[in-house]
């Protein structure tokens, strides 16, 4: 898919290349927050994505001959959009998983202690 993003890129009026590589740049950062390699605000990195998409197709003409090159840029957003809400929802259950965990043990060592040893 790097490569179709390349292409599409290449594809691109000048005046549209800036959009989709600060685009590209939020997909990176976001994928690493996500993969918990950085920390970094996910919701606000999400807003300026969607921000800068609502740029980039603000700007890109809505025209016959630019018809295929739209719905392709588009494809290859909403695919790295899915990818980082598997991403999303990979860490939410792991964080719910260890988060349930700790409510167990936190009530096994209250039940250990509320034990009265016989003596």
């Amino acid at each position: 898919m790097e490569s179709d993003a390349a292409g599409v890129r290449a594809a691109l009026p000048a005046r549209l290349r800036d959009t989709w590589d600060r685009i590209a740049s939020i997909d990176a950062a976001l994928a690493a927050a996500l993969a918990g390699e950085t920390p970094a605000d996910v919701a606000e990195l999400g807003a300026q994505r969607t921000r800068c998409i609502e740029e980039f197709f603000d700007a890109f003409p809505l025209e016959a001959h630019t018809a295929a090159l739209r719905r392709r840029a588009l494809q290859l957003l909403l695919a790295v959009n899915e990818a980082h809400a598997a991403a999303a929802r990979r860490e939410l259950t792991t964080a719910s998983e260890v988060a349930t965990a700790a409510r167990h043990h936190r009530k096994a060592i209250s039940v250990y202690h509320e034990v009265q040893p016989k003596g």
